[in-house]
């Protein structure tokens, strides 16, 4: 399939004319030539009522699993031709829409995401199709979807992110008739960071370019002294790093302060490796060594996920595009396994046994855990606490230490026992720029990429405060 102008239009509209969708209505609107439909009014019904049931139980994660469990909707042909059983503009797409009349465009949004994240599970497991026929109903699935898509967009507001161009790449790269239309997705994702990133980025890359490249490993001992010892650089190749972050750096700024720029932190003293000694934020420090990072992300080139200013550990950061989106793909659908620790200080109502199962909200959201006390120390009053996460939402480990354990991580001020227990829900503190607190992201597998990654706990957490010494 041969990709022209990288443009959200170039996706290929039917010949008949533009579909228009309407919203909370199982029809189209506009003078369009139907796809032939193969679903009964009862299997819309079905579709829709499935839908809303899966996205109020477990928002994204929950209409993934359903369709996932049942793949047939997605790869089915009829004897006659090789359109799926669902069809997408006829459909699909209003189903969604009538599912989610009650929701705001970015719910709509999500699941868009979570059935091209289907697609792309389908077509990028080995195990889950029978053939290069089915690759191909799969990738004519997703042609639709961002088709349908573009319209969304063009008649509701309800855009593709990110996430949604990634998940298309990385599902389309992998069957060769339709590696043009990858290519042209990836740029057309390009075009929107860039965007989006605006003029501070456009200089950011042409300062960079007046530089000679550097890899992660060369500039180490510089970002050492910019970050602090605790910087280490865990894996790198040709086309993605990953590091330990010390904690107290953030992974980005929004707004640089003075104590953020790099040209005041130099000016200090370099012999000292504190990384007290300014707010570098990661990716600029990681700009002014001139590393390679992508640009797809339009917050902070290189970025596929985010720790917490104060936790520490593995973080994953890509060198070129197409990577990224890859990643990306594997952080949407789940096939990361990332496995932290902590110090949790226990109180008179922890409800923390040796091991059990989270399913607690995080900001109204749901969201599921694993955990498994490692060690408890009874003079220092803190347990050594592993932890798995199965969702990835904002500050989970922290929200489900303090509300669902009554345990909080230790030193954090924001979530701590000082805390209203509905923290999560209303008004939380301001972090306090230079906050670390006992966190630690010890372990990164991607086993599709190839990629297992263990970070070593610091040393000062169990000689010193673990035992109760400081």
């Amino acid at each position: 399939m041969k990709a022209t102008n990288p443009c959200c239009s170039c996706w290929a509209l039917p010949p008949s004319g533009r579909i228009r969708y309407s919203r909370g209505n199982n029809s189209m609107r506009g003078d369009v030539r139907m796809f032939v439909s193969t679903s009964s009014s009862s299997q819309t019904n079905d579709l829709v009522e499935q839908i809303r049931e899966s996205y109020l139980a477990r928002e994204t994660d929950g209409v993934l699993d359903l369709l996932l469990s049942s793949p047939s909707s997605l790869i089915t042909t009829t004897k006659n031709d090789m359109e799926p059983m669902v069809d997408v503009h006829e459909t699909l797409i209003p189903s969604i829409l009538e599912a989610m009349s009650d929701e705001n465009k970015g719910s709509i949004a999500s699941v868009m995401n979570a059935v091209i994240g289907a697609c792309c599970f389908l077509a990028t497991d080995n195990t889950a199709l029978k053939g290069e026929e089915e690759k191909a109903v799969i990738s004519k699935r997703v042609q639709d979807l961002m088709i349908g898509y573009d319209e969304l967009q063009k008649n509701m507001g309800v855009a593709p992110d990110i996430v949604s161009y990634s998940l298309a790449y990385s599902a389309l790269e992998c069957v060769p008739n339709y590696q043009d239309l990858a290519s042209t997705i990836l740029v057309t994702a390009l075009k929107q960071s860039k965007k989006q990133s605006g003029s501070k980025r456009r200089k950011t890359m042409a300062s960079m370019r007046r530089k000679p490249p550097s890899t992660f490993k060369e500039a180490e001992p510089t970002l050492r002294r910019m970050l602090g010892s605790s910087f280490d650089v865990l894996l790198e190749n040709d086309d993605l790093a990953v590091i330990n972050k010390p904690s107290g750096v953030p992974c980005f700024h929004k707004k640089t302060t003075t104590a953020g720029k790099i040209k005041k932190a130099r000016q200090k003293d370099k012999t000292d490796t504190s990384s007290s000694l300014s707010d570098i934020s990661l990716e600029d420090a990681l700009v002014s060594c001139n590393v390679a990072l992508s640009t797809l992300n339009p917050d902070a080139l290189g970025l596929v996920h985010r720790l917490d200013r104060g936790s520490s550990g593995c973080l994953i950061l890509a060198k070129t595009d197409a990577v990224h989106a890859r990643l990306m793909a594997e952080f949407f659908l789940r096939r990361t396994t990332k496995t932290y620790v902590a110090l949790l200080q226990e109180s008179s109502t922890s409800s923390m046994k040796e091991e059990g199962l989270i399913e607690h909200p995080v900001h109204g959201r749901p969201a599921k855990s694993k955990y498994r006390v490692l060690e408890r120390n009874q003079s220092s009053g803190l347990s050594l606490v592993e932890f798995e996460i199965f969702t990835g939402r904002k500050h989970q480990i922290r929200v489900h230490a303090a509300e669902a354990l009554s345990s909080p991580v230790f030193n954090d001020n924001k979530y701590g026992k000082n805390e209203d227990k509905s923290s999560s829900m209303g008004k939380q503190k301001q972090e306090d720029p230079k906050e670390q607190f006992f966190l630690h992201a010890r372990r990164l597998t991607i086993p599709r990429l190839g990629i297992d990654v263990e970070a070593p706990i610091p040393c000062s957490w169990l000689d010193d405060v673990f035992t109760g010494k400081v």
